[in-house]
């Protein structure tokens, strides 16, 4: 088969190198350092990926509180919630006193919630109060 396109390009020789072609070829090699694919750094990233979607899982299979409506009340202060007569005492002449045992509330704070859970704090004061008695 004589094809006259193939024939001119048998013909057809190279032509010359442009001069900065062969400036470059002429120079030395250069160290070329080869990259090489970052496993490792790969590799700890997804181990820290998987950590954190575990501890994410966790997190979600712990019970969640619930958010519960809280009453506070406070009751007022010197309040007396009691008292006890403890002994009979003369002064030496003719009087007689009684001694009593006088509990005031300071302070009270109940709180509830609507799970149930209540709370009673308060600061109780013991006052020894003498009494006269009279003999009618």
């Amino acid at each position: 088969m004589n094809d006259p396109l193939e024939n001119q390009l048998r013909q057809l020789r190279p032509g010359p190198l442009p001069a900065r072609l062969r400036a470059r070829i002429a120079l030395p090699p250069e160290d070329q350092k080869i990259l090489r694919f970052p496993w490792r750094e790969v590799a700890a990233g997804l181990a820290a990926a998987a950590c954190l979607m575990l501890l994410a899982w966790f997190r979600n299979l712990e019970p969640q509180t619930e958010k519960v409506a809280l009453t506070v009340v406070e009751t007022p202060a010197d309040e007396v919630v009691g008292s006890c007569k403890m002994h009979i005492v003369t002064d030496g002449g003719q009087r007689m006193w009684k001694i009593t045992d006088v509990e005031h509330i300071e302070w009270q704070t109940f709180a509830a919630d609507i799970s149930g859970m209540t709370v009673l704090t308060q600061h109780i004061r013991h006052e020894l109060v003498p009494v006269e008695i009279h003999f009618d």
